[in-house]
């Protein structure tokens, strides 16, 4: 959840062309990343239901007020801001099924481990090695290769879209791009950033 929100909170155009929405995702971004990371002092927070339903009607105000700003925007920036946001209501929505479940089954709560968040204004410890199958290792690698493929393909369907004053096509395109990139992220660092790297590296233009 805190890689999809600074994702958002750190895309220009949405900062300083939807500045209220902007606001409430910003502040639903500084309670994932305090759950996730702990306060100020680097200490965990535990995350109960109080914590998880804040930031539920924080992701809903948020959305909502995206939905409303942007119904008129030609921009494709508020689409590629709520595929994001979506995404990480559906994370959060797992967590609190996790969380319901707890302590009779850890299942809910080991299929959302599958990569770390990024924060890039706080030094985090190094996630511990995961071990994975050898056969899933190599699906996973083939996905990652694909998926930049994919990525660098519509990248390319995005510009030409553009050329062509299509605009709304390039806002598809760019959406799909992202989510291609965002799959590509997290199978390669599902087995150890080893073919472009870690969300950062995808980010810079390695995937595209």
């Amino acid at each position: 959840m805190s890689y999809l929100m600074c994702e958002i909170v750190k895309n220009d155009e949405f900062m300083s062309e939807f500045t209220g929405p902007a606001e409430l995702f910003n502040a639903a971004e500084n309670q994932v990343a305090i759950l996730a990371y702990g306060d100020e002092g680097d200490q965990p927070v535990e995350v109960t239901r109080t914590e998880i339903e804040s930031l539920a009607d924080a992701l809903r105000a948020a959305m909502e007020s995206l939905d409303a700003a942007a119904k008129d925007s030609p921009l494709g920036t508020p689409i590629a801001v709520a595929v994001l946001g979506h995404y990480a209501q559906e994370l959060l929505a797992r967590i609190a099924d996790a969380l319901e479940a707890s302590p009779a089954t850890l299942a809910p709560l080991m299929a959302l481990s599958t990569y770390s968040g990024l924060r890039p204004h706080r030094d985090r410890p190094t996630p511990p090695i995961r071990r994975i199958d050898k056969d899933l290792k190599s699906a996973l690698n083939v996905i990652a290769t694909q998926a930049s493929t994919l990525s660098e393909f519509l990248w390319h369907a995005k510009d030409t879209a553009e050329e062509s004053h299509d605009l709304r096509a390039a806002n598809y395109f760019l959406v799909a791009q992202g989510l291609a990139e965002y799959i590509g992220i997290v199978a390669d660092e599902s087995t150890g950033s080893n073919f472009i790297g870690g969300a950062l590296d995808w980010a810079k233009g390695g995937a595209a």
